[in-house]
């Protein structure tokens, strides 16, 4: 199946080639947010005054099918500092932060809804605690506002990522985030790992923490989540936990599962040759044998595709050396 392009940049040049790069970059993501989008954009307005920084306001819009777009063009024809990106069609939180992260040019950057859930003035709070010497501030909503059945899926995405990635924040998943420039580059994002950034900032070795934010419920349309998405994010938190721990050195992942196959395939090859040489009844033990032998072949599989992620890691850090070496 041919993909749509994944971005169109059909904003104004002047808006970001040929100025002074600004101090912060507030980035939103938005679909089907039509009614949302003008007075997020006077808080943001406001927010920008209090806080006395330069700023860019980066609003993506990810395949938006109502009038989204058309109120987006209209703000920034009111408002210089803003830049507008835009998915041909719906392809998720994940590429669209990744996306919009890339076009960011201050060297603070404020990540934010546009679902008016989240307040901007309450951005100061993470950005107080950047100042202590953090890398990432991720917001606590804190009460929730969303429905119930919303609050327990998260409650339980909260309790496995403790259990199984280690976080230590209590809403890894909200929208609100203040981060320093270089660790919205860096972060890996795709498939549902928007819900991860916590865990893979602290995985990069930067600094994290949280603050309790006021939380609003919903004025206008509709939240774009279901229960499909707790199965889908324990999909997503088994994927991490191996980025996580394995990337590095795949191998030590893969050989354990071919250890643990060739073992049993093994025994269970040995225990069917002994039994079919003492009872002389080797019709009875050959399906056992036959067993062993294609559990032992599957484990020795497993162990060949540890050694081509070693060989992969080996060959894209010589690549990433010689590319280092052509710019110096």
């Amino acid at each position: 199946m041919m993909s749509a392009k994944r971005l169109i940049c059909p904003t104004d040049e002047r808006s970001v080639d040929g100025r002074e790069a600004p101090q912060v970059s507030l980035v939103l993501c938005a679909h089907n947010e039509e009614e949302n989008l003008r007075p997020l954009h006077s808080l943001l307005t406001s927010f920008i005054d209090e806080i006395g920084l330069t700023a860019e306001i980066i609003i993506l819009d990810d395949g938006s099918t109502d009038g989204s777009w058309g109120v987006m063009r209209e703000i920034q024809a009111s408002d210089s500092r803003v830049v507008l990106l835009r998915h041909s069609r719906n392809l998720g939180e994940a590429p669209s932060w990744a996306d919009a992260f890339r076009a960011v040019r201050g060297n603070v950057v404020i990540s934010m809804d546009a679902d008016l859930q989240d307040d901007p003035r309450e951005a100061s709070k993470l950005l107080a605690k950047l100042e202590e010497g953090y890398d990432m501030v991720a917001s606590w909503r804190f009460p929730r506002r969303d429905p119930l059945g919303k609050r327990l899926q998260s409650l339980v995405a909260r309790v496995l990522q403790r259990l199984v990635l280690g976080v230590s924040v209590h809403d890894s998943g909200s929208g609100l985030r203040v981060f320093r420039k270089e660790v919205a580059k860096a972060l890996p994002l795709y498939g549902g790992f928007h819900r991860f950034m916590p865990a893979l900032a602290t995985a990069l070795g930067f600094r994290v923490t949280e603050v309790k934010v006021q939380h609003h419920p919903r004025p206008e349309g509709r939240s774009h989540y279901g229960l499909s998405r707790l199965a889908i994010g324990l999909t997503d938190l088994v994927a991490v936990f191996f980025l996580i721990r394995f990337a590095v050195r795949p191998l030590q992942w893969f050989a354990r599962c071919a250890l643990l196959f060739l073992a049993v395939g093994l025994a269970l090859t040995v225990a069917a040759t002994v039994q079919g040489i003492l009872s002389e009844d080797w019709p009875v033990f050959a399906p056992l044998l036959i067993g062993g032998v294609l559990i032992a072949v599957w484990g020795l599989g497993v162990l060949m595709v540890g050694l081509l992620g070693e060989l992969a890691i080996y060959l894209f850090d010589r690549l990433e050396k010689e590319l280092q070496k052509e710019h110096l």
